[in-house]
C-alpha cells in the first residue's frame, strides 16, 4: 500500500537554507511535478519565507490549471524564474480521449498568458510517437507552442511502461508487441541505450519511423 511523503514549509527552508550555506547554491530546481498543488495556505507561507530566508531563483513543474493570477503572483513574488507545462499534444482528441488528460485548450493558453505577464519564463514539455499520432497531430503541437508563445519546448517520445492501462490499449489495438518491448527493454539494460532510438516501439498505421526522424 503506497503513502504520501511530504515536508512542511519550515523544513522544506531550513533544508535549502543549509544546502544553500553548505554548497553555495545559486539555482534551485524543485523536483515535485504539480508544484502548485499544494494547498493556498502553503504556498503563501512558502512566498513570505523563500524569499526572505532562501532567496535563490528557481524553477518549477506544474500543470496549466495550477497556473491563476493569484498562483502566479506569488511565483513571481518568490522569485520563481520559469515554469514548464506539460502541453503534451496539440491534438485535442489524442490528449483527452488516448492520454485522458482533459485540459482545454484555452486553459493552456490562459496559463502561458499569465506566465508572460508576470515576467516568468514559460517552457512546454511535448510528446512524439503516441497512439494513431498523425502528421497533421504533430504540426499542431507546433503550432499550439506558436499560438502561445512558449519560450521553450522540449519533447519527449511516448513510450508505453508495463503497468500502466495505456500500455494494454495499445496490445489491445495491435499496436504493440510486448515481445519486441521485452527485447528493446533487454538491450537498453545491456547498452544503456535510448529505448526509442528514434523511432516509435508502436506500429503507428500513419507514419513510418523515417517520417518521425524527419519531423
Amino acid at each position: 500500500e503506497g503513502f504520501h511523503r511530504d515536508k512542511g514549509p519550515e523544513r522544506a527552508i531550513a533544508e535549502m537554507k543549509y544546502l544553500k550555506n553548505e554548497w553555495q547554491l545559486e539555482f534551485v530546481k524543485f523536483w515535485d511535478e504539480p508544484f502548485l498543488m499544494m494547498s493556498e495556505s502553503r504556498l503563501e507561507m512558502l512566498a513570505e519565507a523563500y524569499p526572505a530566508e532562501v532567496g535563490l531563483p528557481f524553477i518549477i513543474d506544474t500543470t496549466a490549471e495550477s497556473i491563476n493570477p493569484r498562483t502566479v503572483k506569488l511565483l513571481q513574488k518568490m522569485g520563481c524564474v520559469s515554469a514548464s507545462v506539460g502541453l503534451e499534444t496539440g491534438d485535442a482528441d489524442m490528449r483527452q480521449k488516448v492520454l485522458v488528460k482533459k485540459t482545454a485548450d484555452a486553459k493552456y493558453e490562459r496559463a502561458f498568458a499569465l506566465l508572460r505577464q508576470h515576467n516568468i519564463r514559460s517552457s512546454s514539455f511535448n510528446m512524439l510517437e503516441l497512439p494513431f499520432e498523425t502528421r497533421e497531430g504533430i504540426l499542431s503541437t507546433v503550432s499550439l507552442n506558436k499560438k502561445f508563445k512558449t519560450d521553450a519546448q522540449s519533447v519527449g517520445t511516448f513510450f508505453p511502461y508495463k503497468g500502466t492501462p495505456i500500455r494494454q490499449q495499445c496490445i489491445e489495438w495491435g499496436l504493440l508487441d510486448p515481445e519486441e518491448q521485452d527485447r528493446w527493454e533487454r538491450e537498453y539494460a545491456v547498452n544503456r541505450i535510448s529505448l526509442t532510438r528514434g523511432q516509435s516501439i508502436l506500429k503507428n498505421p500513419h507514419l513510418t519511423p523515417e517520417e518521425y526522424l524527419h519531423l
